[in-house]
């Protein structure tokens, strides 16, 4: 869930994205990958040849994914009742 609460928050969420804290202006938003010694999840920039690494994520990043998708599940339930259904992404099916 961590991977795609800060996808969805770096690609959704109207507030300033997660940033590099090496380049902030010219690198790539900040991505989570998991570190391999202990599991862990963090944030890193994807952007050649830097090796910024942030091992803290916002709590307001997992809370607007949690409120979104919420929100999201409660229209889905609106439209069923009515007789309508709807898939947001593949892996709704």
């Amino acid at each position: 869930m961590v991977s795609k609460a800060v996808d969805y928050f770096q690609d959704e969420v109207p507030f300033h994205p997660l940033t590099c804290g090496n380049d902030s202006q010219n690198h790539d938003l900040l991505r989570v990958k998991v570190r391999e010694w202990d599991g862990s999840p963090v944030l890193y920039c994807p952007t050649e040849g830097c090796d910024y690494i942030q091992t803290w994520i916002p709590e307001m990043v997992l809370q607007a994914y949690r409120r979104d998708r919420e929100r999201i599940d409660e229209y889905k339930n609106e439209m069923k009742d009515l007789g309508i259904e709807l898939r947001t992404t593949e892996t709704d099916a």
